[in-house]
C-alpha cells in the first residue's frame, strides 16, 4: 500500500526561532521581521545589503538597521566576510547594538551625557533627532566605546562638510574608532589635520580653476605631497602651475607634482629661489658653451630644475 501525504505548500518550508514570536512580535518592526524572514528563508547562500533590499522592497539603510537588531537580538552573526558584514570596528563590546524608544529614552535618564549629546545634535541639525539617527548614536556610544563629546564633535565635522547622512557620520564615527580616536583631545586633533588639509584642496582648485568637481584621491595624495612633504605654499604651487600651463597647456597634477618635486630636490624652496635660478640659466649655459666651443644654448638640465621642459612626467592614473 502507497500513502502519499500532499502538503501542497508545507512541502517548502524553513525554520524560524520561537524566540522570534516570544521576544520580538511586539517590538520589532515589519521592516525587521521582512528582513529576517528573506535572510531564513535564504540560508546557506551569501547575501549583501543592496540584493536584500531590492528583495524585499526597501532601502539598504534599513536593511542594516534590520540586520543590527536580530544580531543584537543573538540570532546569528555574519562575522567578516563579503556578505553581510555589520562593520568593521574591532573592539564591538557586548553592550547591545540595538535600543528601543522606552530604552533610549530609560538611557538619557540615567545617562547625562547621552541628554547632552542629543542636545547638542538637535541644535546642530535644526530639528529633532529621528529614532533611526537615536539608534546610531546609542549603538556608537554603546558599542563601538566613541564618547558623546566625540560623537558631537564628529557630527559637527560632517555637518559642515556637507555630510548630512546619519550613514555617513557612522561610518566616519565607525573609523575613527577603529583607529583610537576616542577622546576629545584625539578629535580635535583629527579635525585640525582634516580642516587644514580641505583649506589646501579648496586653494590648490581655486588656484587651477577646478569648480565643477571634487579633486579624486590620487588629486588629494599630491595636495598632501606638496604642501606636507615638500612645505611648499600656494605662492610656489601656482608658479608650478604656471610651468605647466607654458608647457604643455592643460592642467596635469602628474606634470605640477614632477615640477615641484624636481625643485624640492634641487633645494629651490621660494619663488626667490625660482627667480634666482631662472636669471643663472643664460650664465650656465653660456659659460658651458665655452667650455664646449659652440655657440650658446641652454643648458636642458637647469630648465628642467626650473620646471620648463619636462616631458617624463609621472602618469595620469
Amino acid at each position: 500500500m502507497e500513502i502519499n501525504l500532499n502538503l501542497g505548500e508545507w512541502n517548502t518550508v524553513f525554520a524560524v526561532p520561537v524566540s522570534v514570536v516570544d521576544k520580538h512580535l511586539k517590538t520589532a518592526s515589519s521592516v525587521y521581521i521582512k528582513v529576517l524572514l528573506f535572510i531564513l528563508r535564504n540560508t546557506g547562500t551569501r547575501q549583501n545589503t543592496l540584493q536584500i533590499a531590492q528583495a524585499v522592497g526597501i532601502t539598504a539603510d534599513e536593511v542594516t538597521e534590520a540586520v543590527r537588531y536580530w544580531e543584537s537580538a543573538g540570532l546569528f552573526s555574519f562575522g567578516s566576510g563579503e556578505g553581510m558584514r555589520i562593520s568593521n570596528v574591532s573592539h564591538v563590546t557586548d553592550k547591545p547594538l540595538y535600543a528601543s524608544p522606552s530604552e533610549i529614552s530609560q538611557l538619557m535618564d540615567t545617562k547625562p551625557e547621552l541628554r547632552f549629546m542629543f542636545d547638542r545634535l538637535e541644535q546642530l541639525y535644526g530639528r529633532p533627532v529621528t529614532s533611526t539617527e537615536q539608534r546610531s548614536y546609542i549603538y556608537l556610544h554603546e558599542a563601538a566605546g566613541l564618547p558623546a563629546d566625540v560623537l558631537v564633535m564628529i557630527a559637527e565635522h560632517c555637518v559642515q562638510n556637507g555630510k548630512l547622512s546619519i550613514r555617513y557620520i557612522e561610518k566616519t564615527a565607525l573609523a575613527w574608532a577603529d583607529e583610537g580616536i576616542d577622546t576629545h583631545e584625539k578629535a580635535i586633533e583629527r579635525i585640525s589635520r582634516l580642516s587644514e588639509a580641505q583649506r589646501a584642496e579648496d586653494s590648490v582648485k581655486r588656484c587651477f580653476g577646478i569648480d565643477n568637481r571634487n579633486l579624486s584621491s590620487k588629486e588629494k595624495e599630491y595636495v598632501r605631497s606638496w604642501t606636507k612633504d615638500y612645505h611648499f605654499d600656494m605662492e610656489m604651487i601656482e608658479l608650478a602651475y604656471n610651468r605647466m600651463v607654458d608647457g604643455i597647456g592643460r592642467l596635469s597634477f602628474p606634470y605640477i607634482n614632477t615640477i615641484l618635486k624636481s625643485w624640492f630636490e634641487n633645494g629651490i624652496l621660494t619663488p626667490e629661489d625660482v627667480a634666482k635660478a631662472d636669471k643663472d640659466i643664460p650664465k650656465r649655459s653660456v659659460r658651458k658653451s665655452k667650455e664646449r666651443g659652440s655657440a650658446p644654448s641652454y643648458d636642458t638640465e637647469a630648465f628642467r630644475r626650473l620646471g620648463y621642459d619636462i616631458p617624463d612626467i609621472e602618469p595620469e592614473k
